[in-house]
């Protein structure tokens, strides 16, 4: 499972950054900067989803990150505030211990035509994922789009 992250940088230059999900209001984390605010969002998204689930909250589905980009636009025009200059969009990854621990990656050779390898890269590059964790997102949501179990 997948979330789309909010990667806010401070106006005060400190290189810090706030942390939102606009699917999981309250969902809210701060890093020192931005490899340590995608640690945090992880965290963060981890133990709020383990919360909803042991409490038996419903979870919500996952947006894409345009999705997310465009309601966190509407909300600022809304509320009339501002985006901060660099804020940025990344996907961030949660899957139960359960499933953790009965899955494993396993390394696969495919061959793919240049476009279709050009189109994975730069989708994979604006969602701030690898190659792998593009293909995988991909495979995840058309599975879950298309109830393939």
């Amino acid at each position: 499972m997948y979330y789309p992250a909010t990667l806010t940088p401070y106006a005060d230059g400190s290189g810090r950054y706030g942390v939102s999900f606009v699917d999981l209001p309250g969902c809210v984390s701060i890093g020192e900067n931005l490899e340590d605010a995608l640690q945090m969002a992880s965290e963060a998204l981890s133990l709020h989803l383990a919360l909803m689930m042991a409490e038996g909250c419903p979870i919500p589905p996952p947006s894409t990150i345009e999705d997310a980009e465009s309601r966190e636009r509407e909300n600022a025009l809304k509320n009339n505030i501002p985006l901060a200059m660099g804020t940025q969009y990344r996907i961030v990854q949660f899957e139960p211990e359960q499933k953790r621990e009965e899955e494993r990656y396993i390394r696969v050779t495919i061959s793919l035509k240049t476009g279709i390898l050009e189109m994975i890269d730069n989708k994979a590059r604006k969602m701030g994922v690898s190659r792998s964790g593009f293909i995988s997102l991909a495979c995840r949501e058309y599975r879950n789009d298309n109830y393939i179990q």
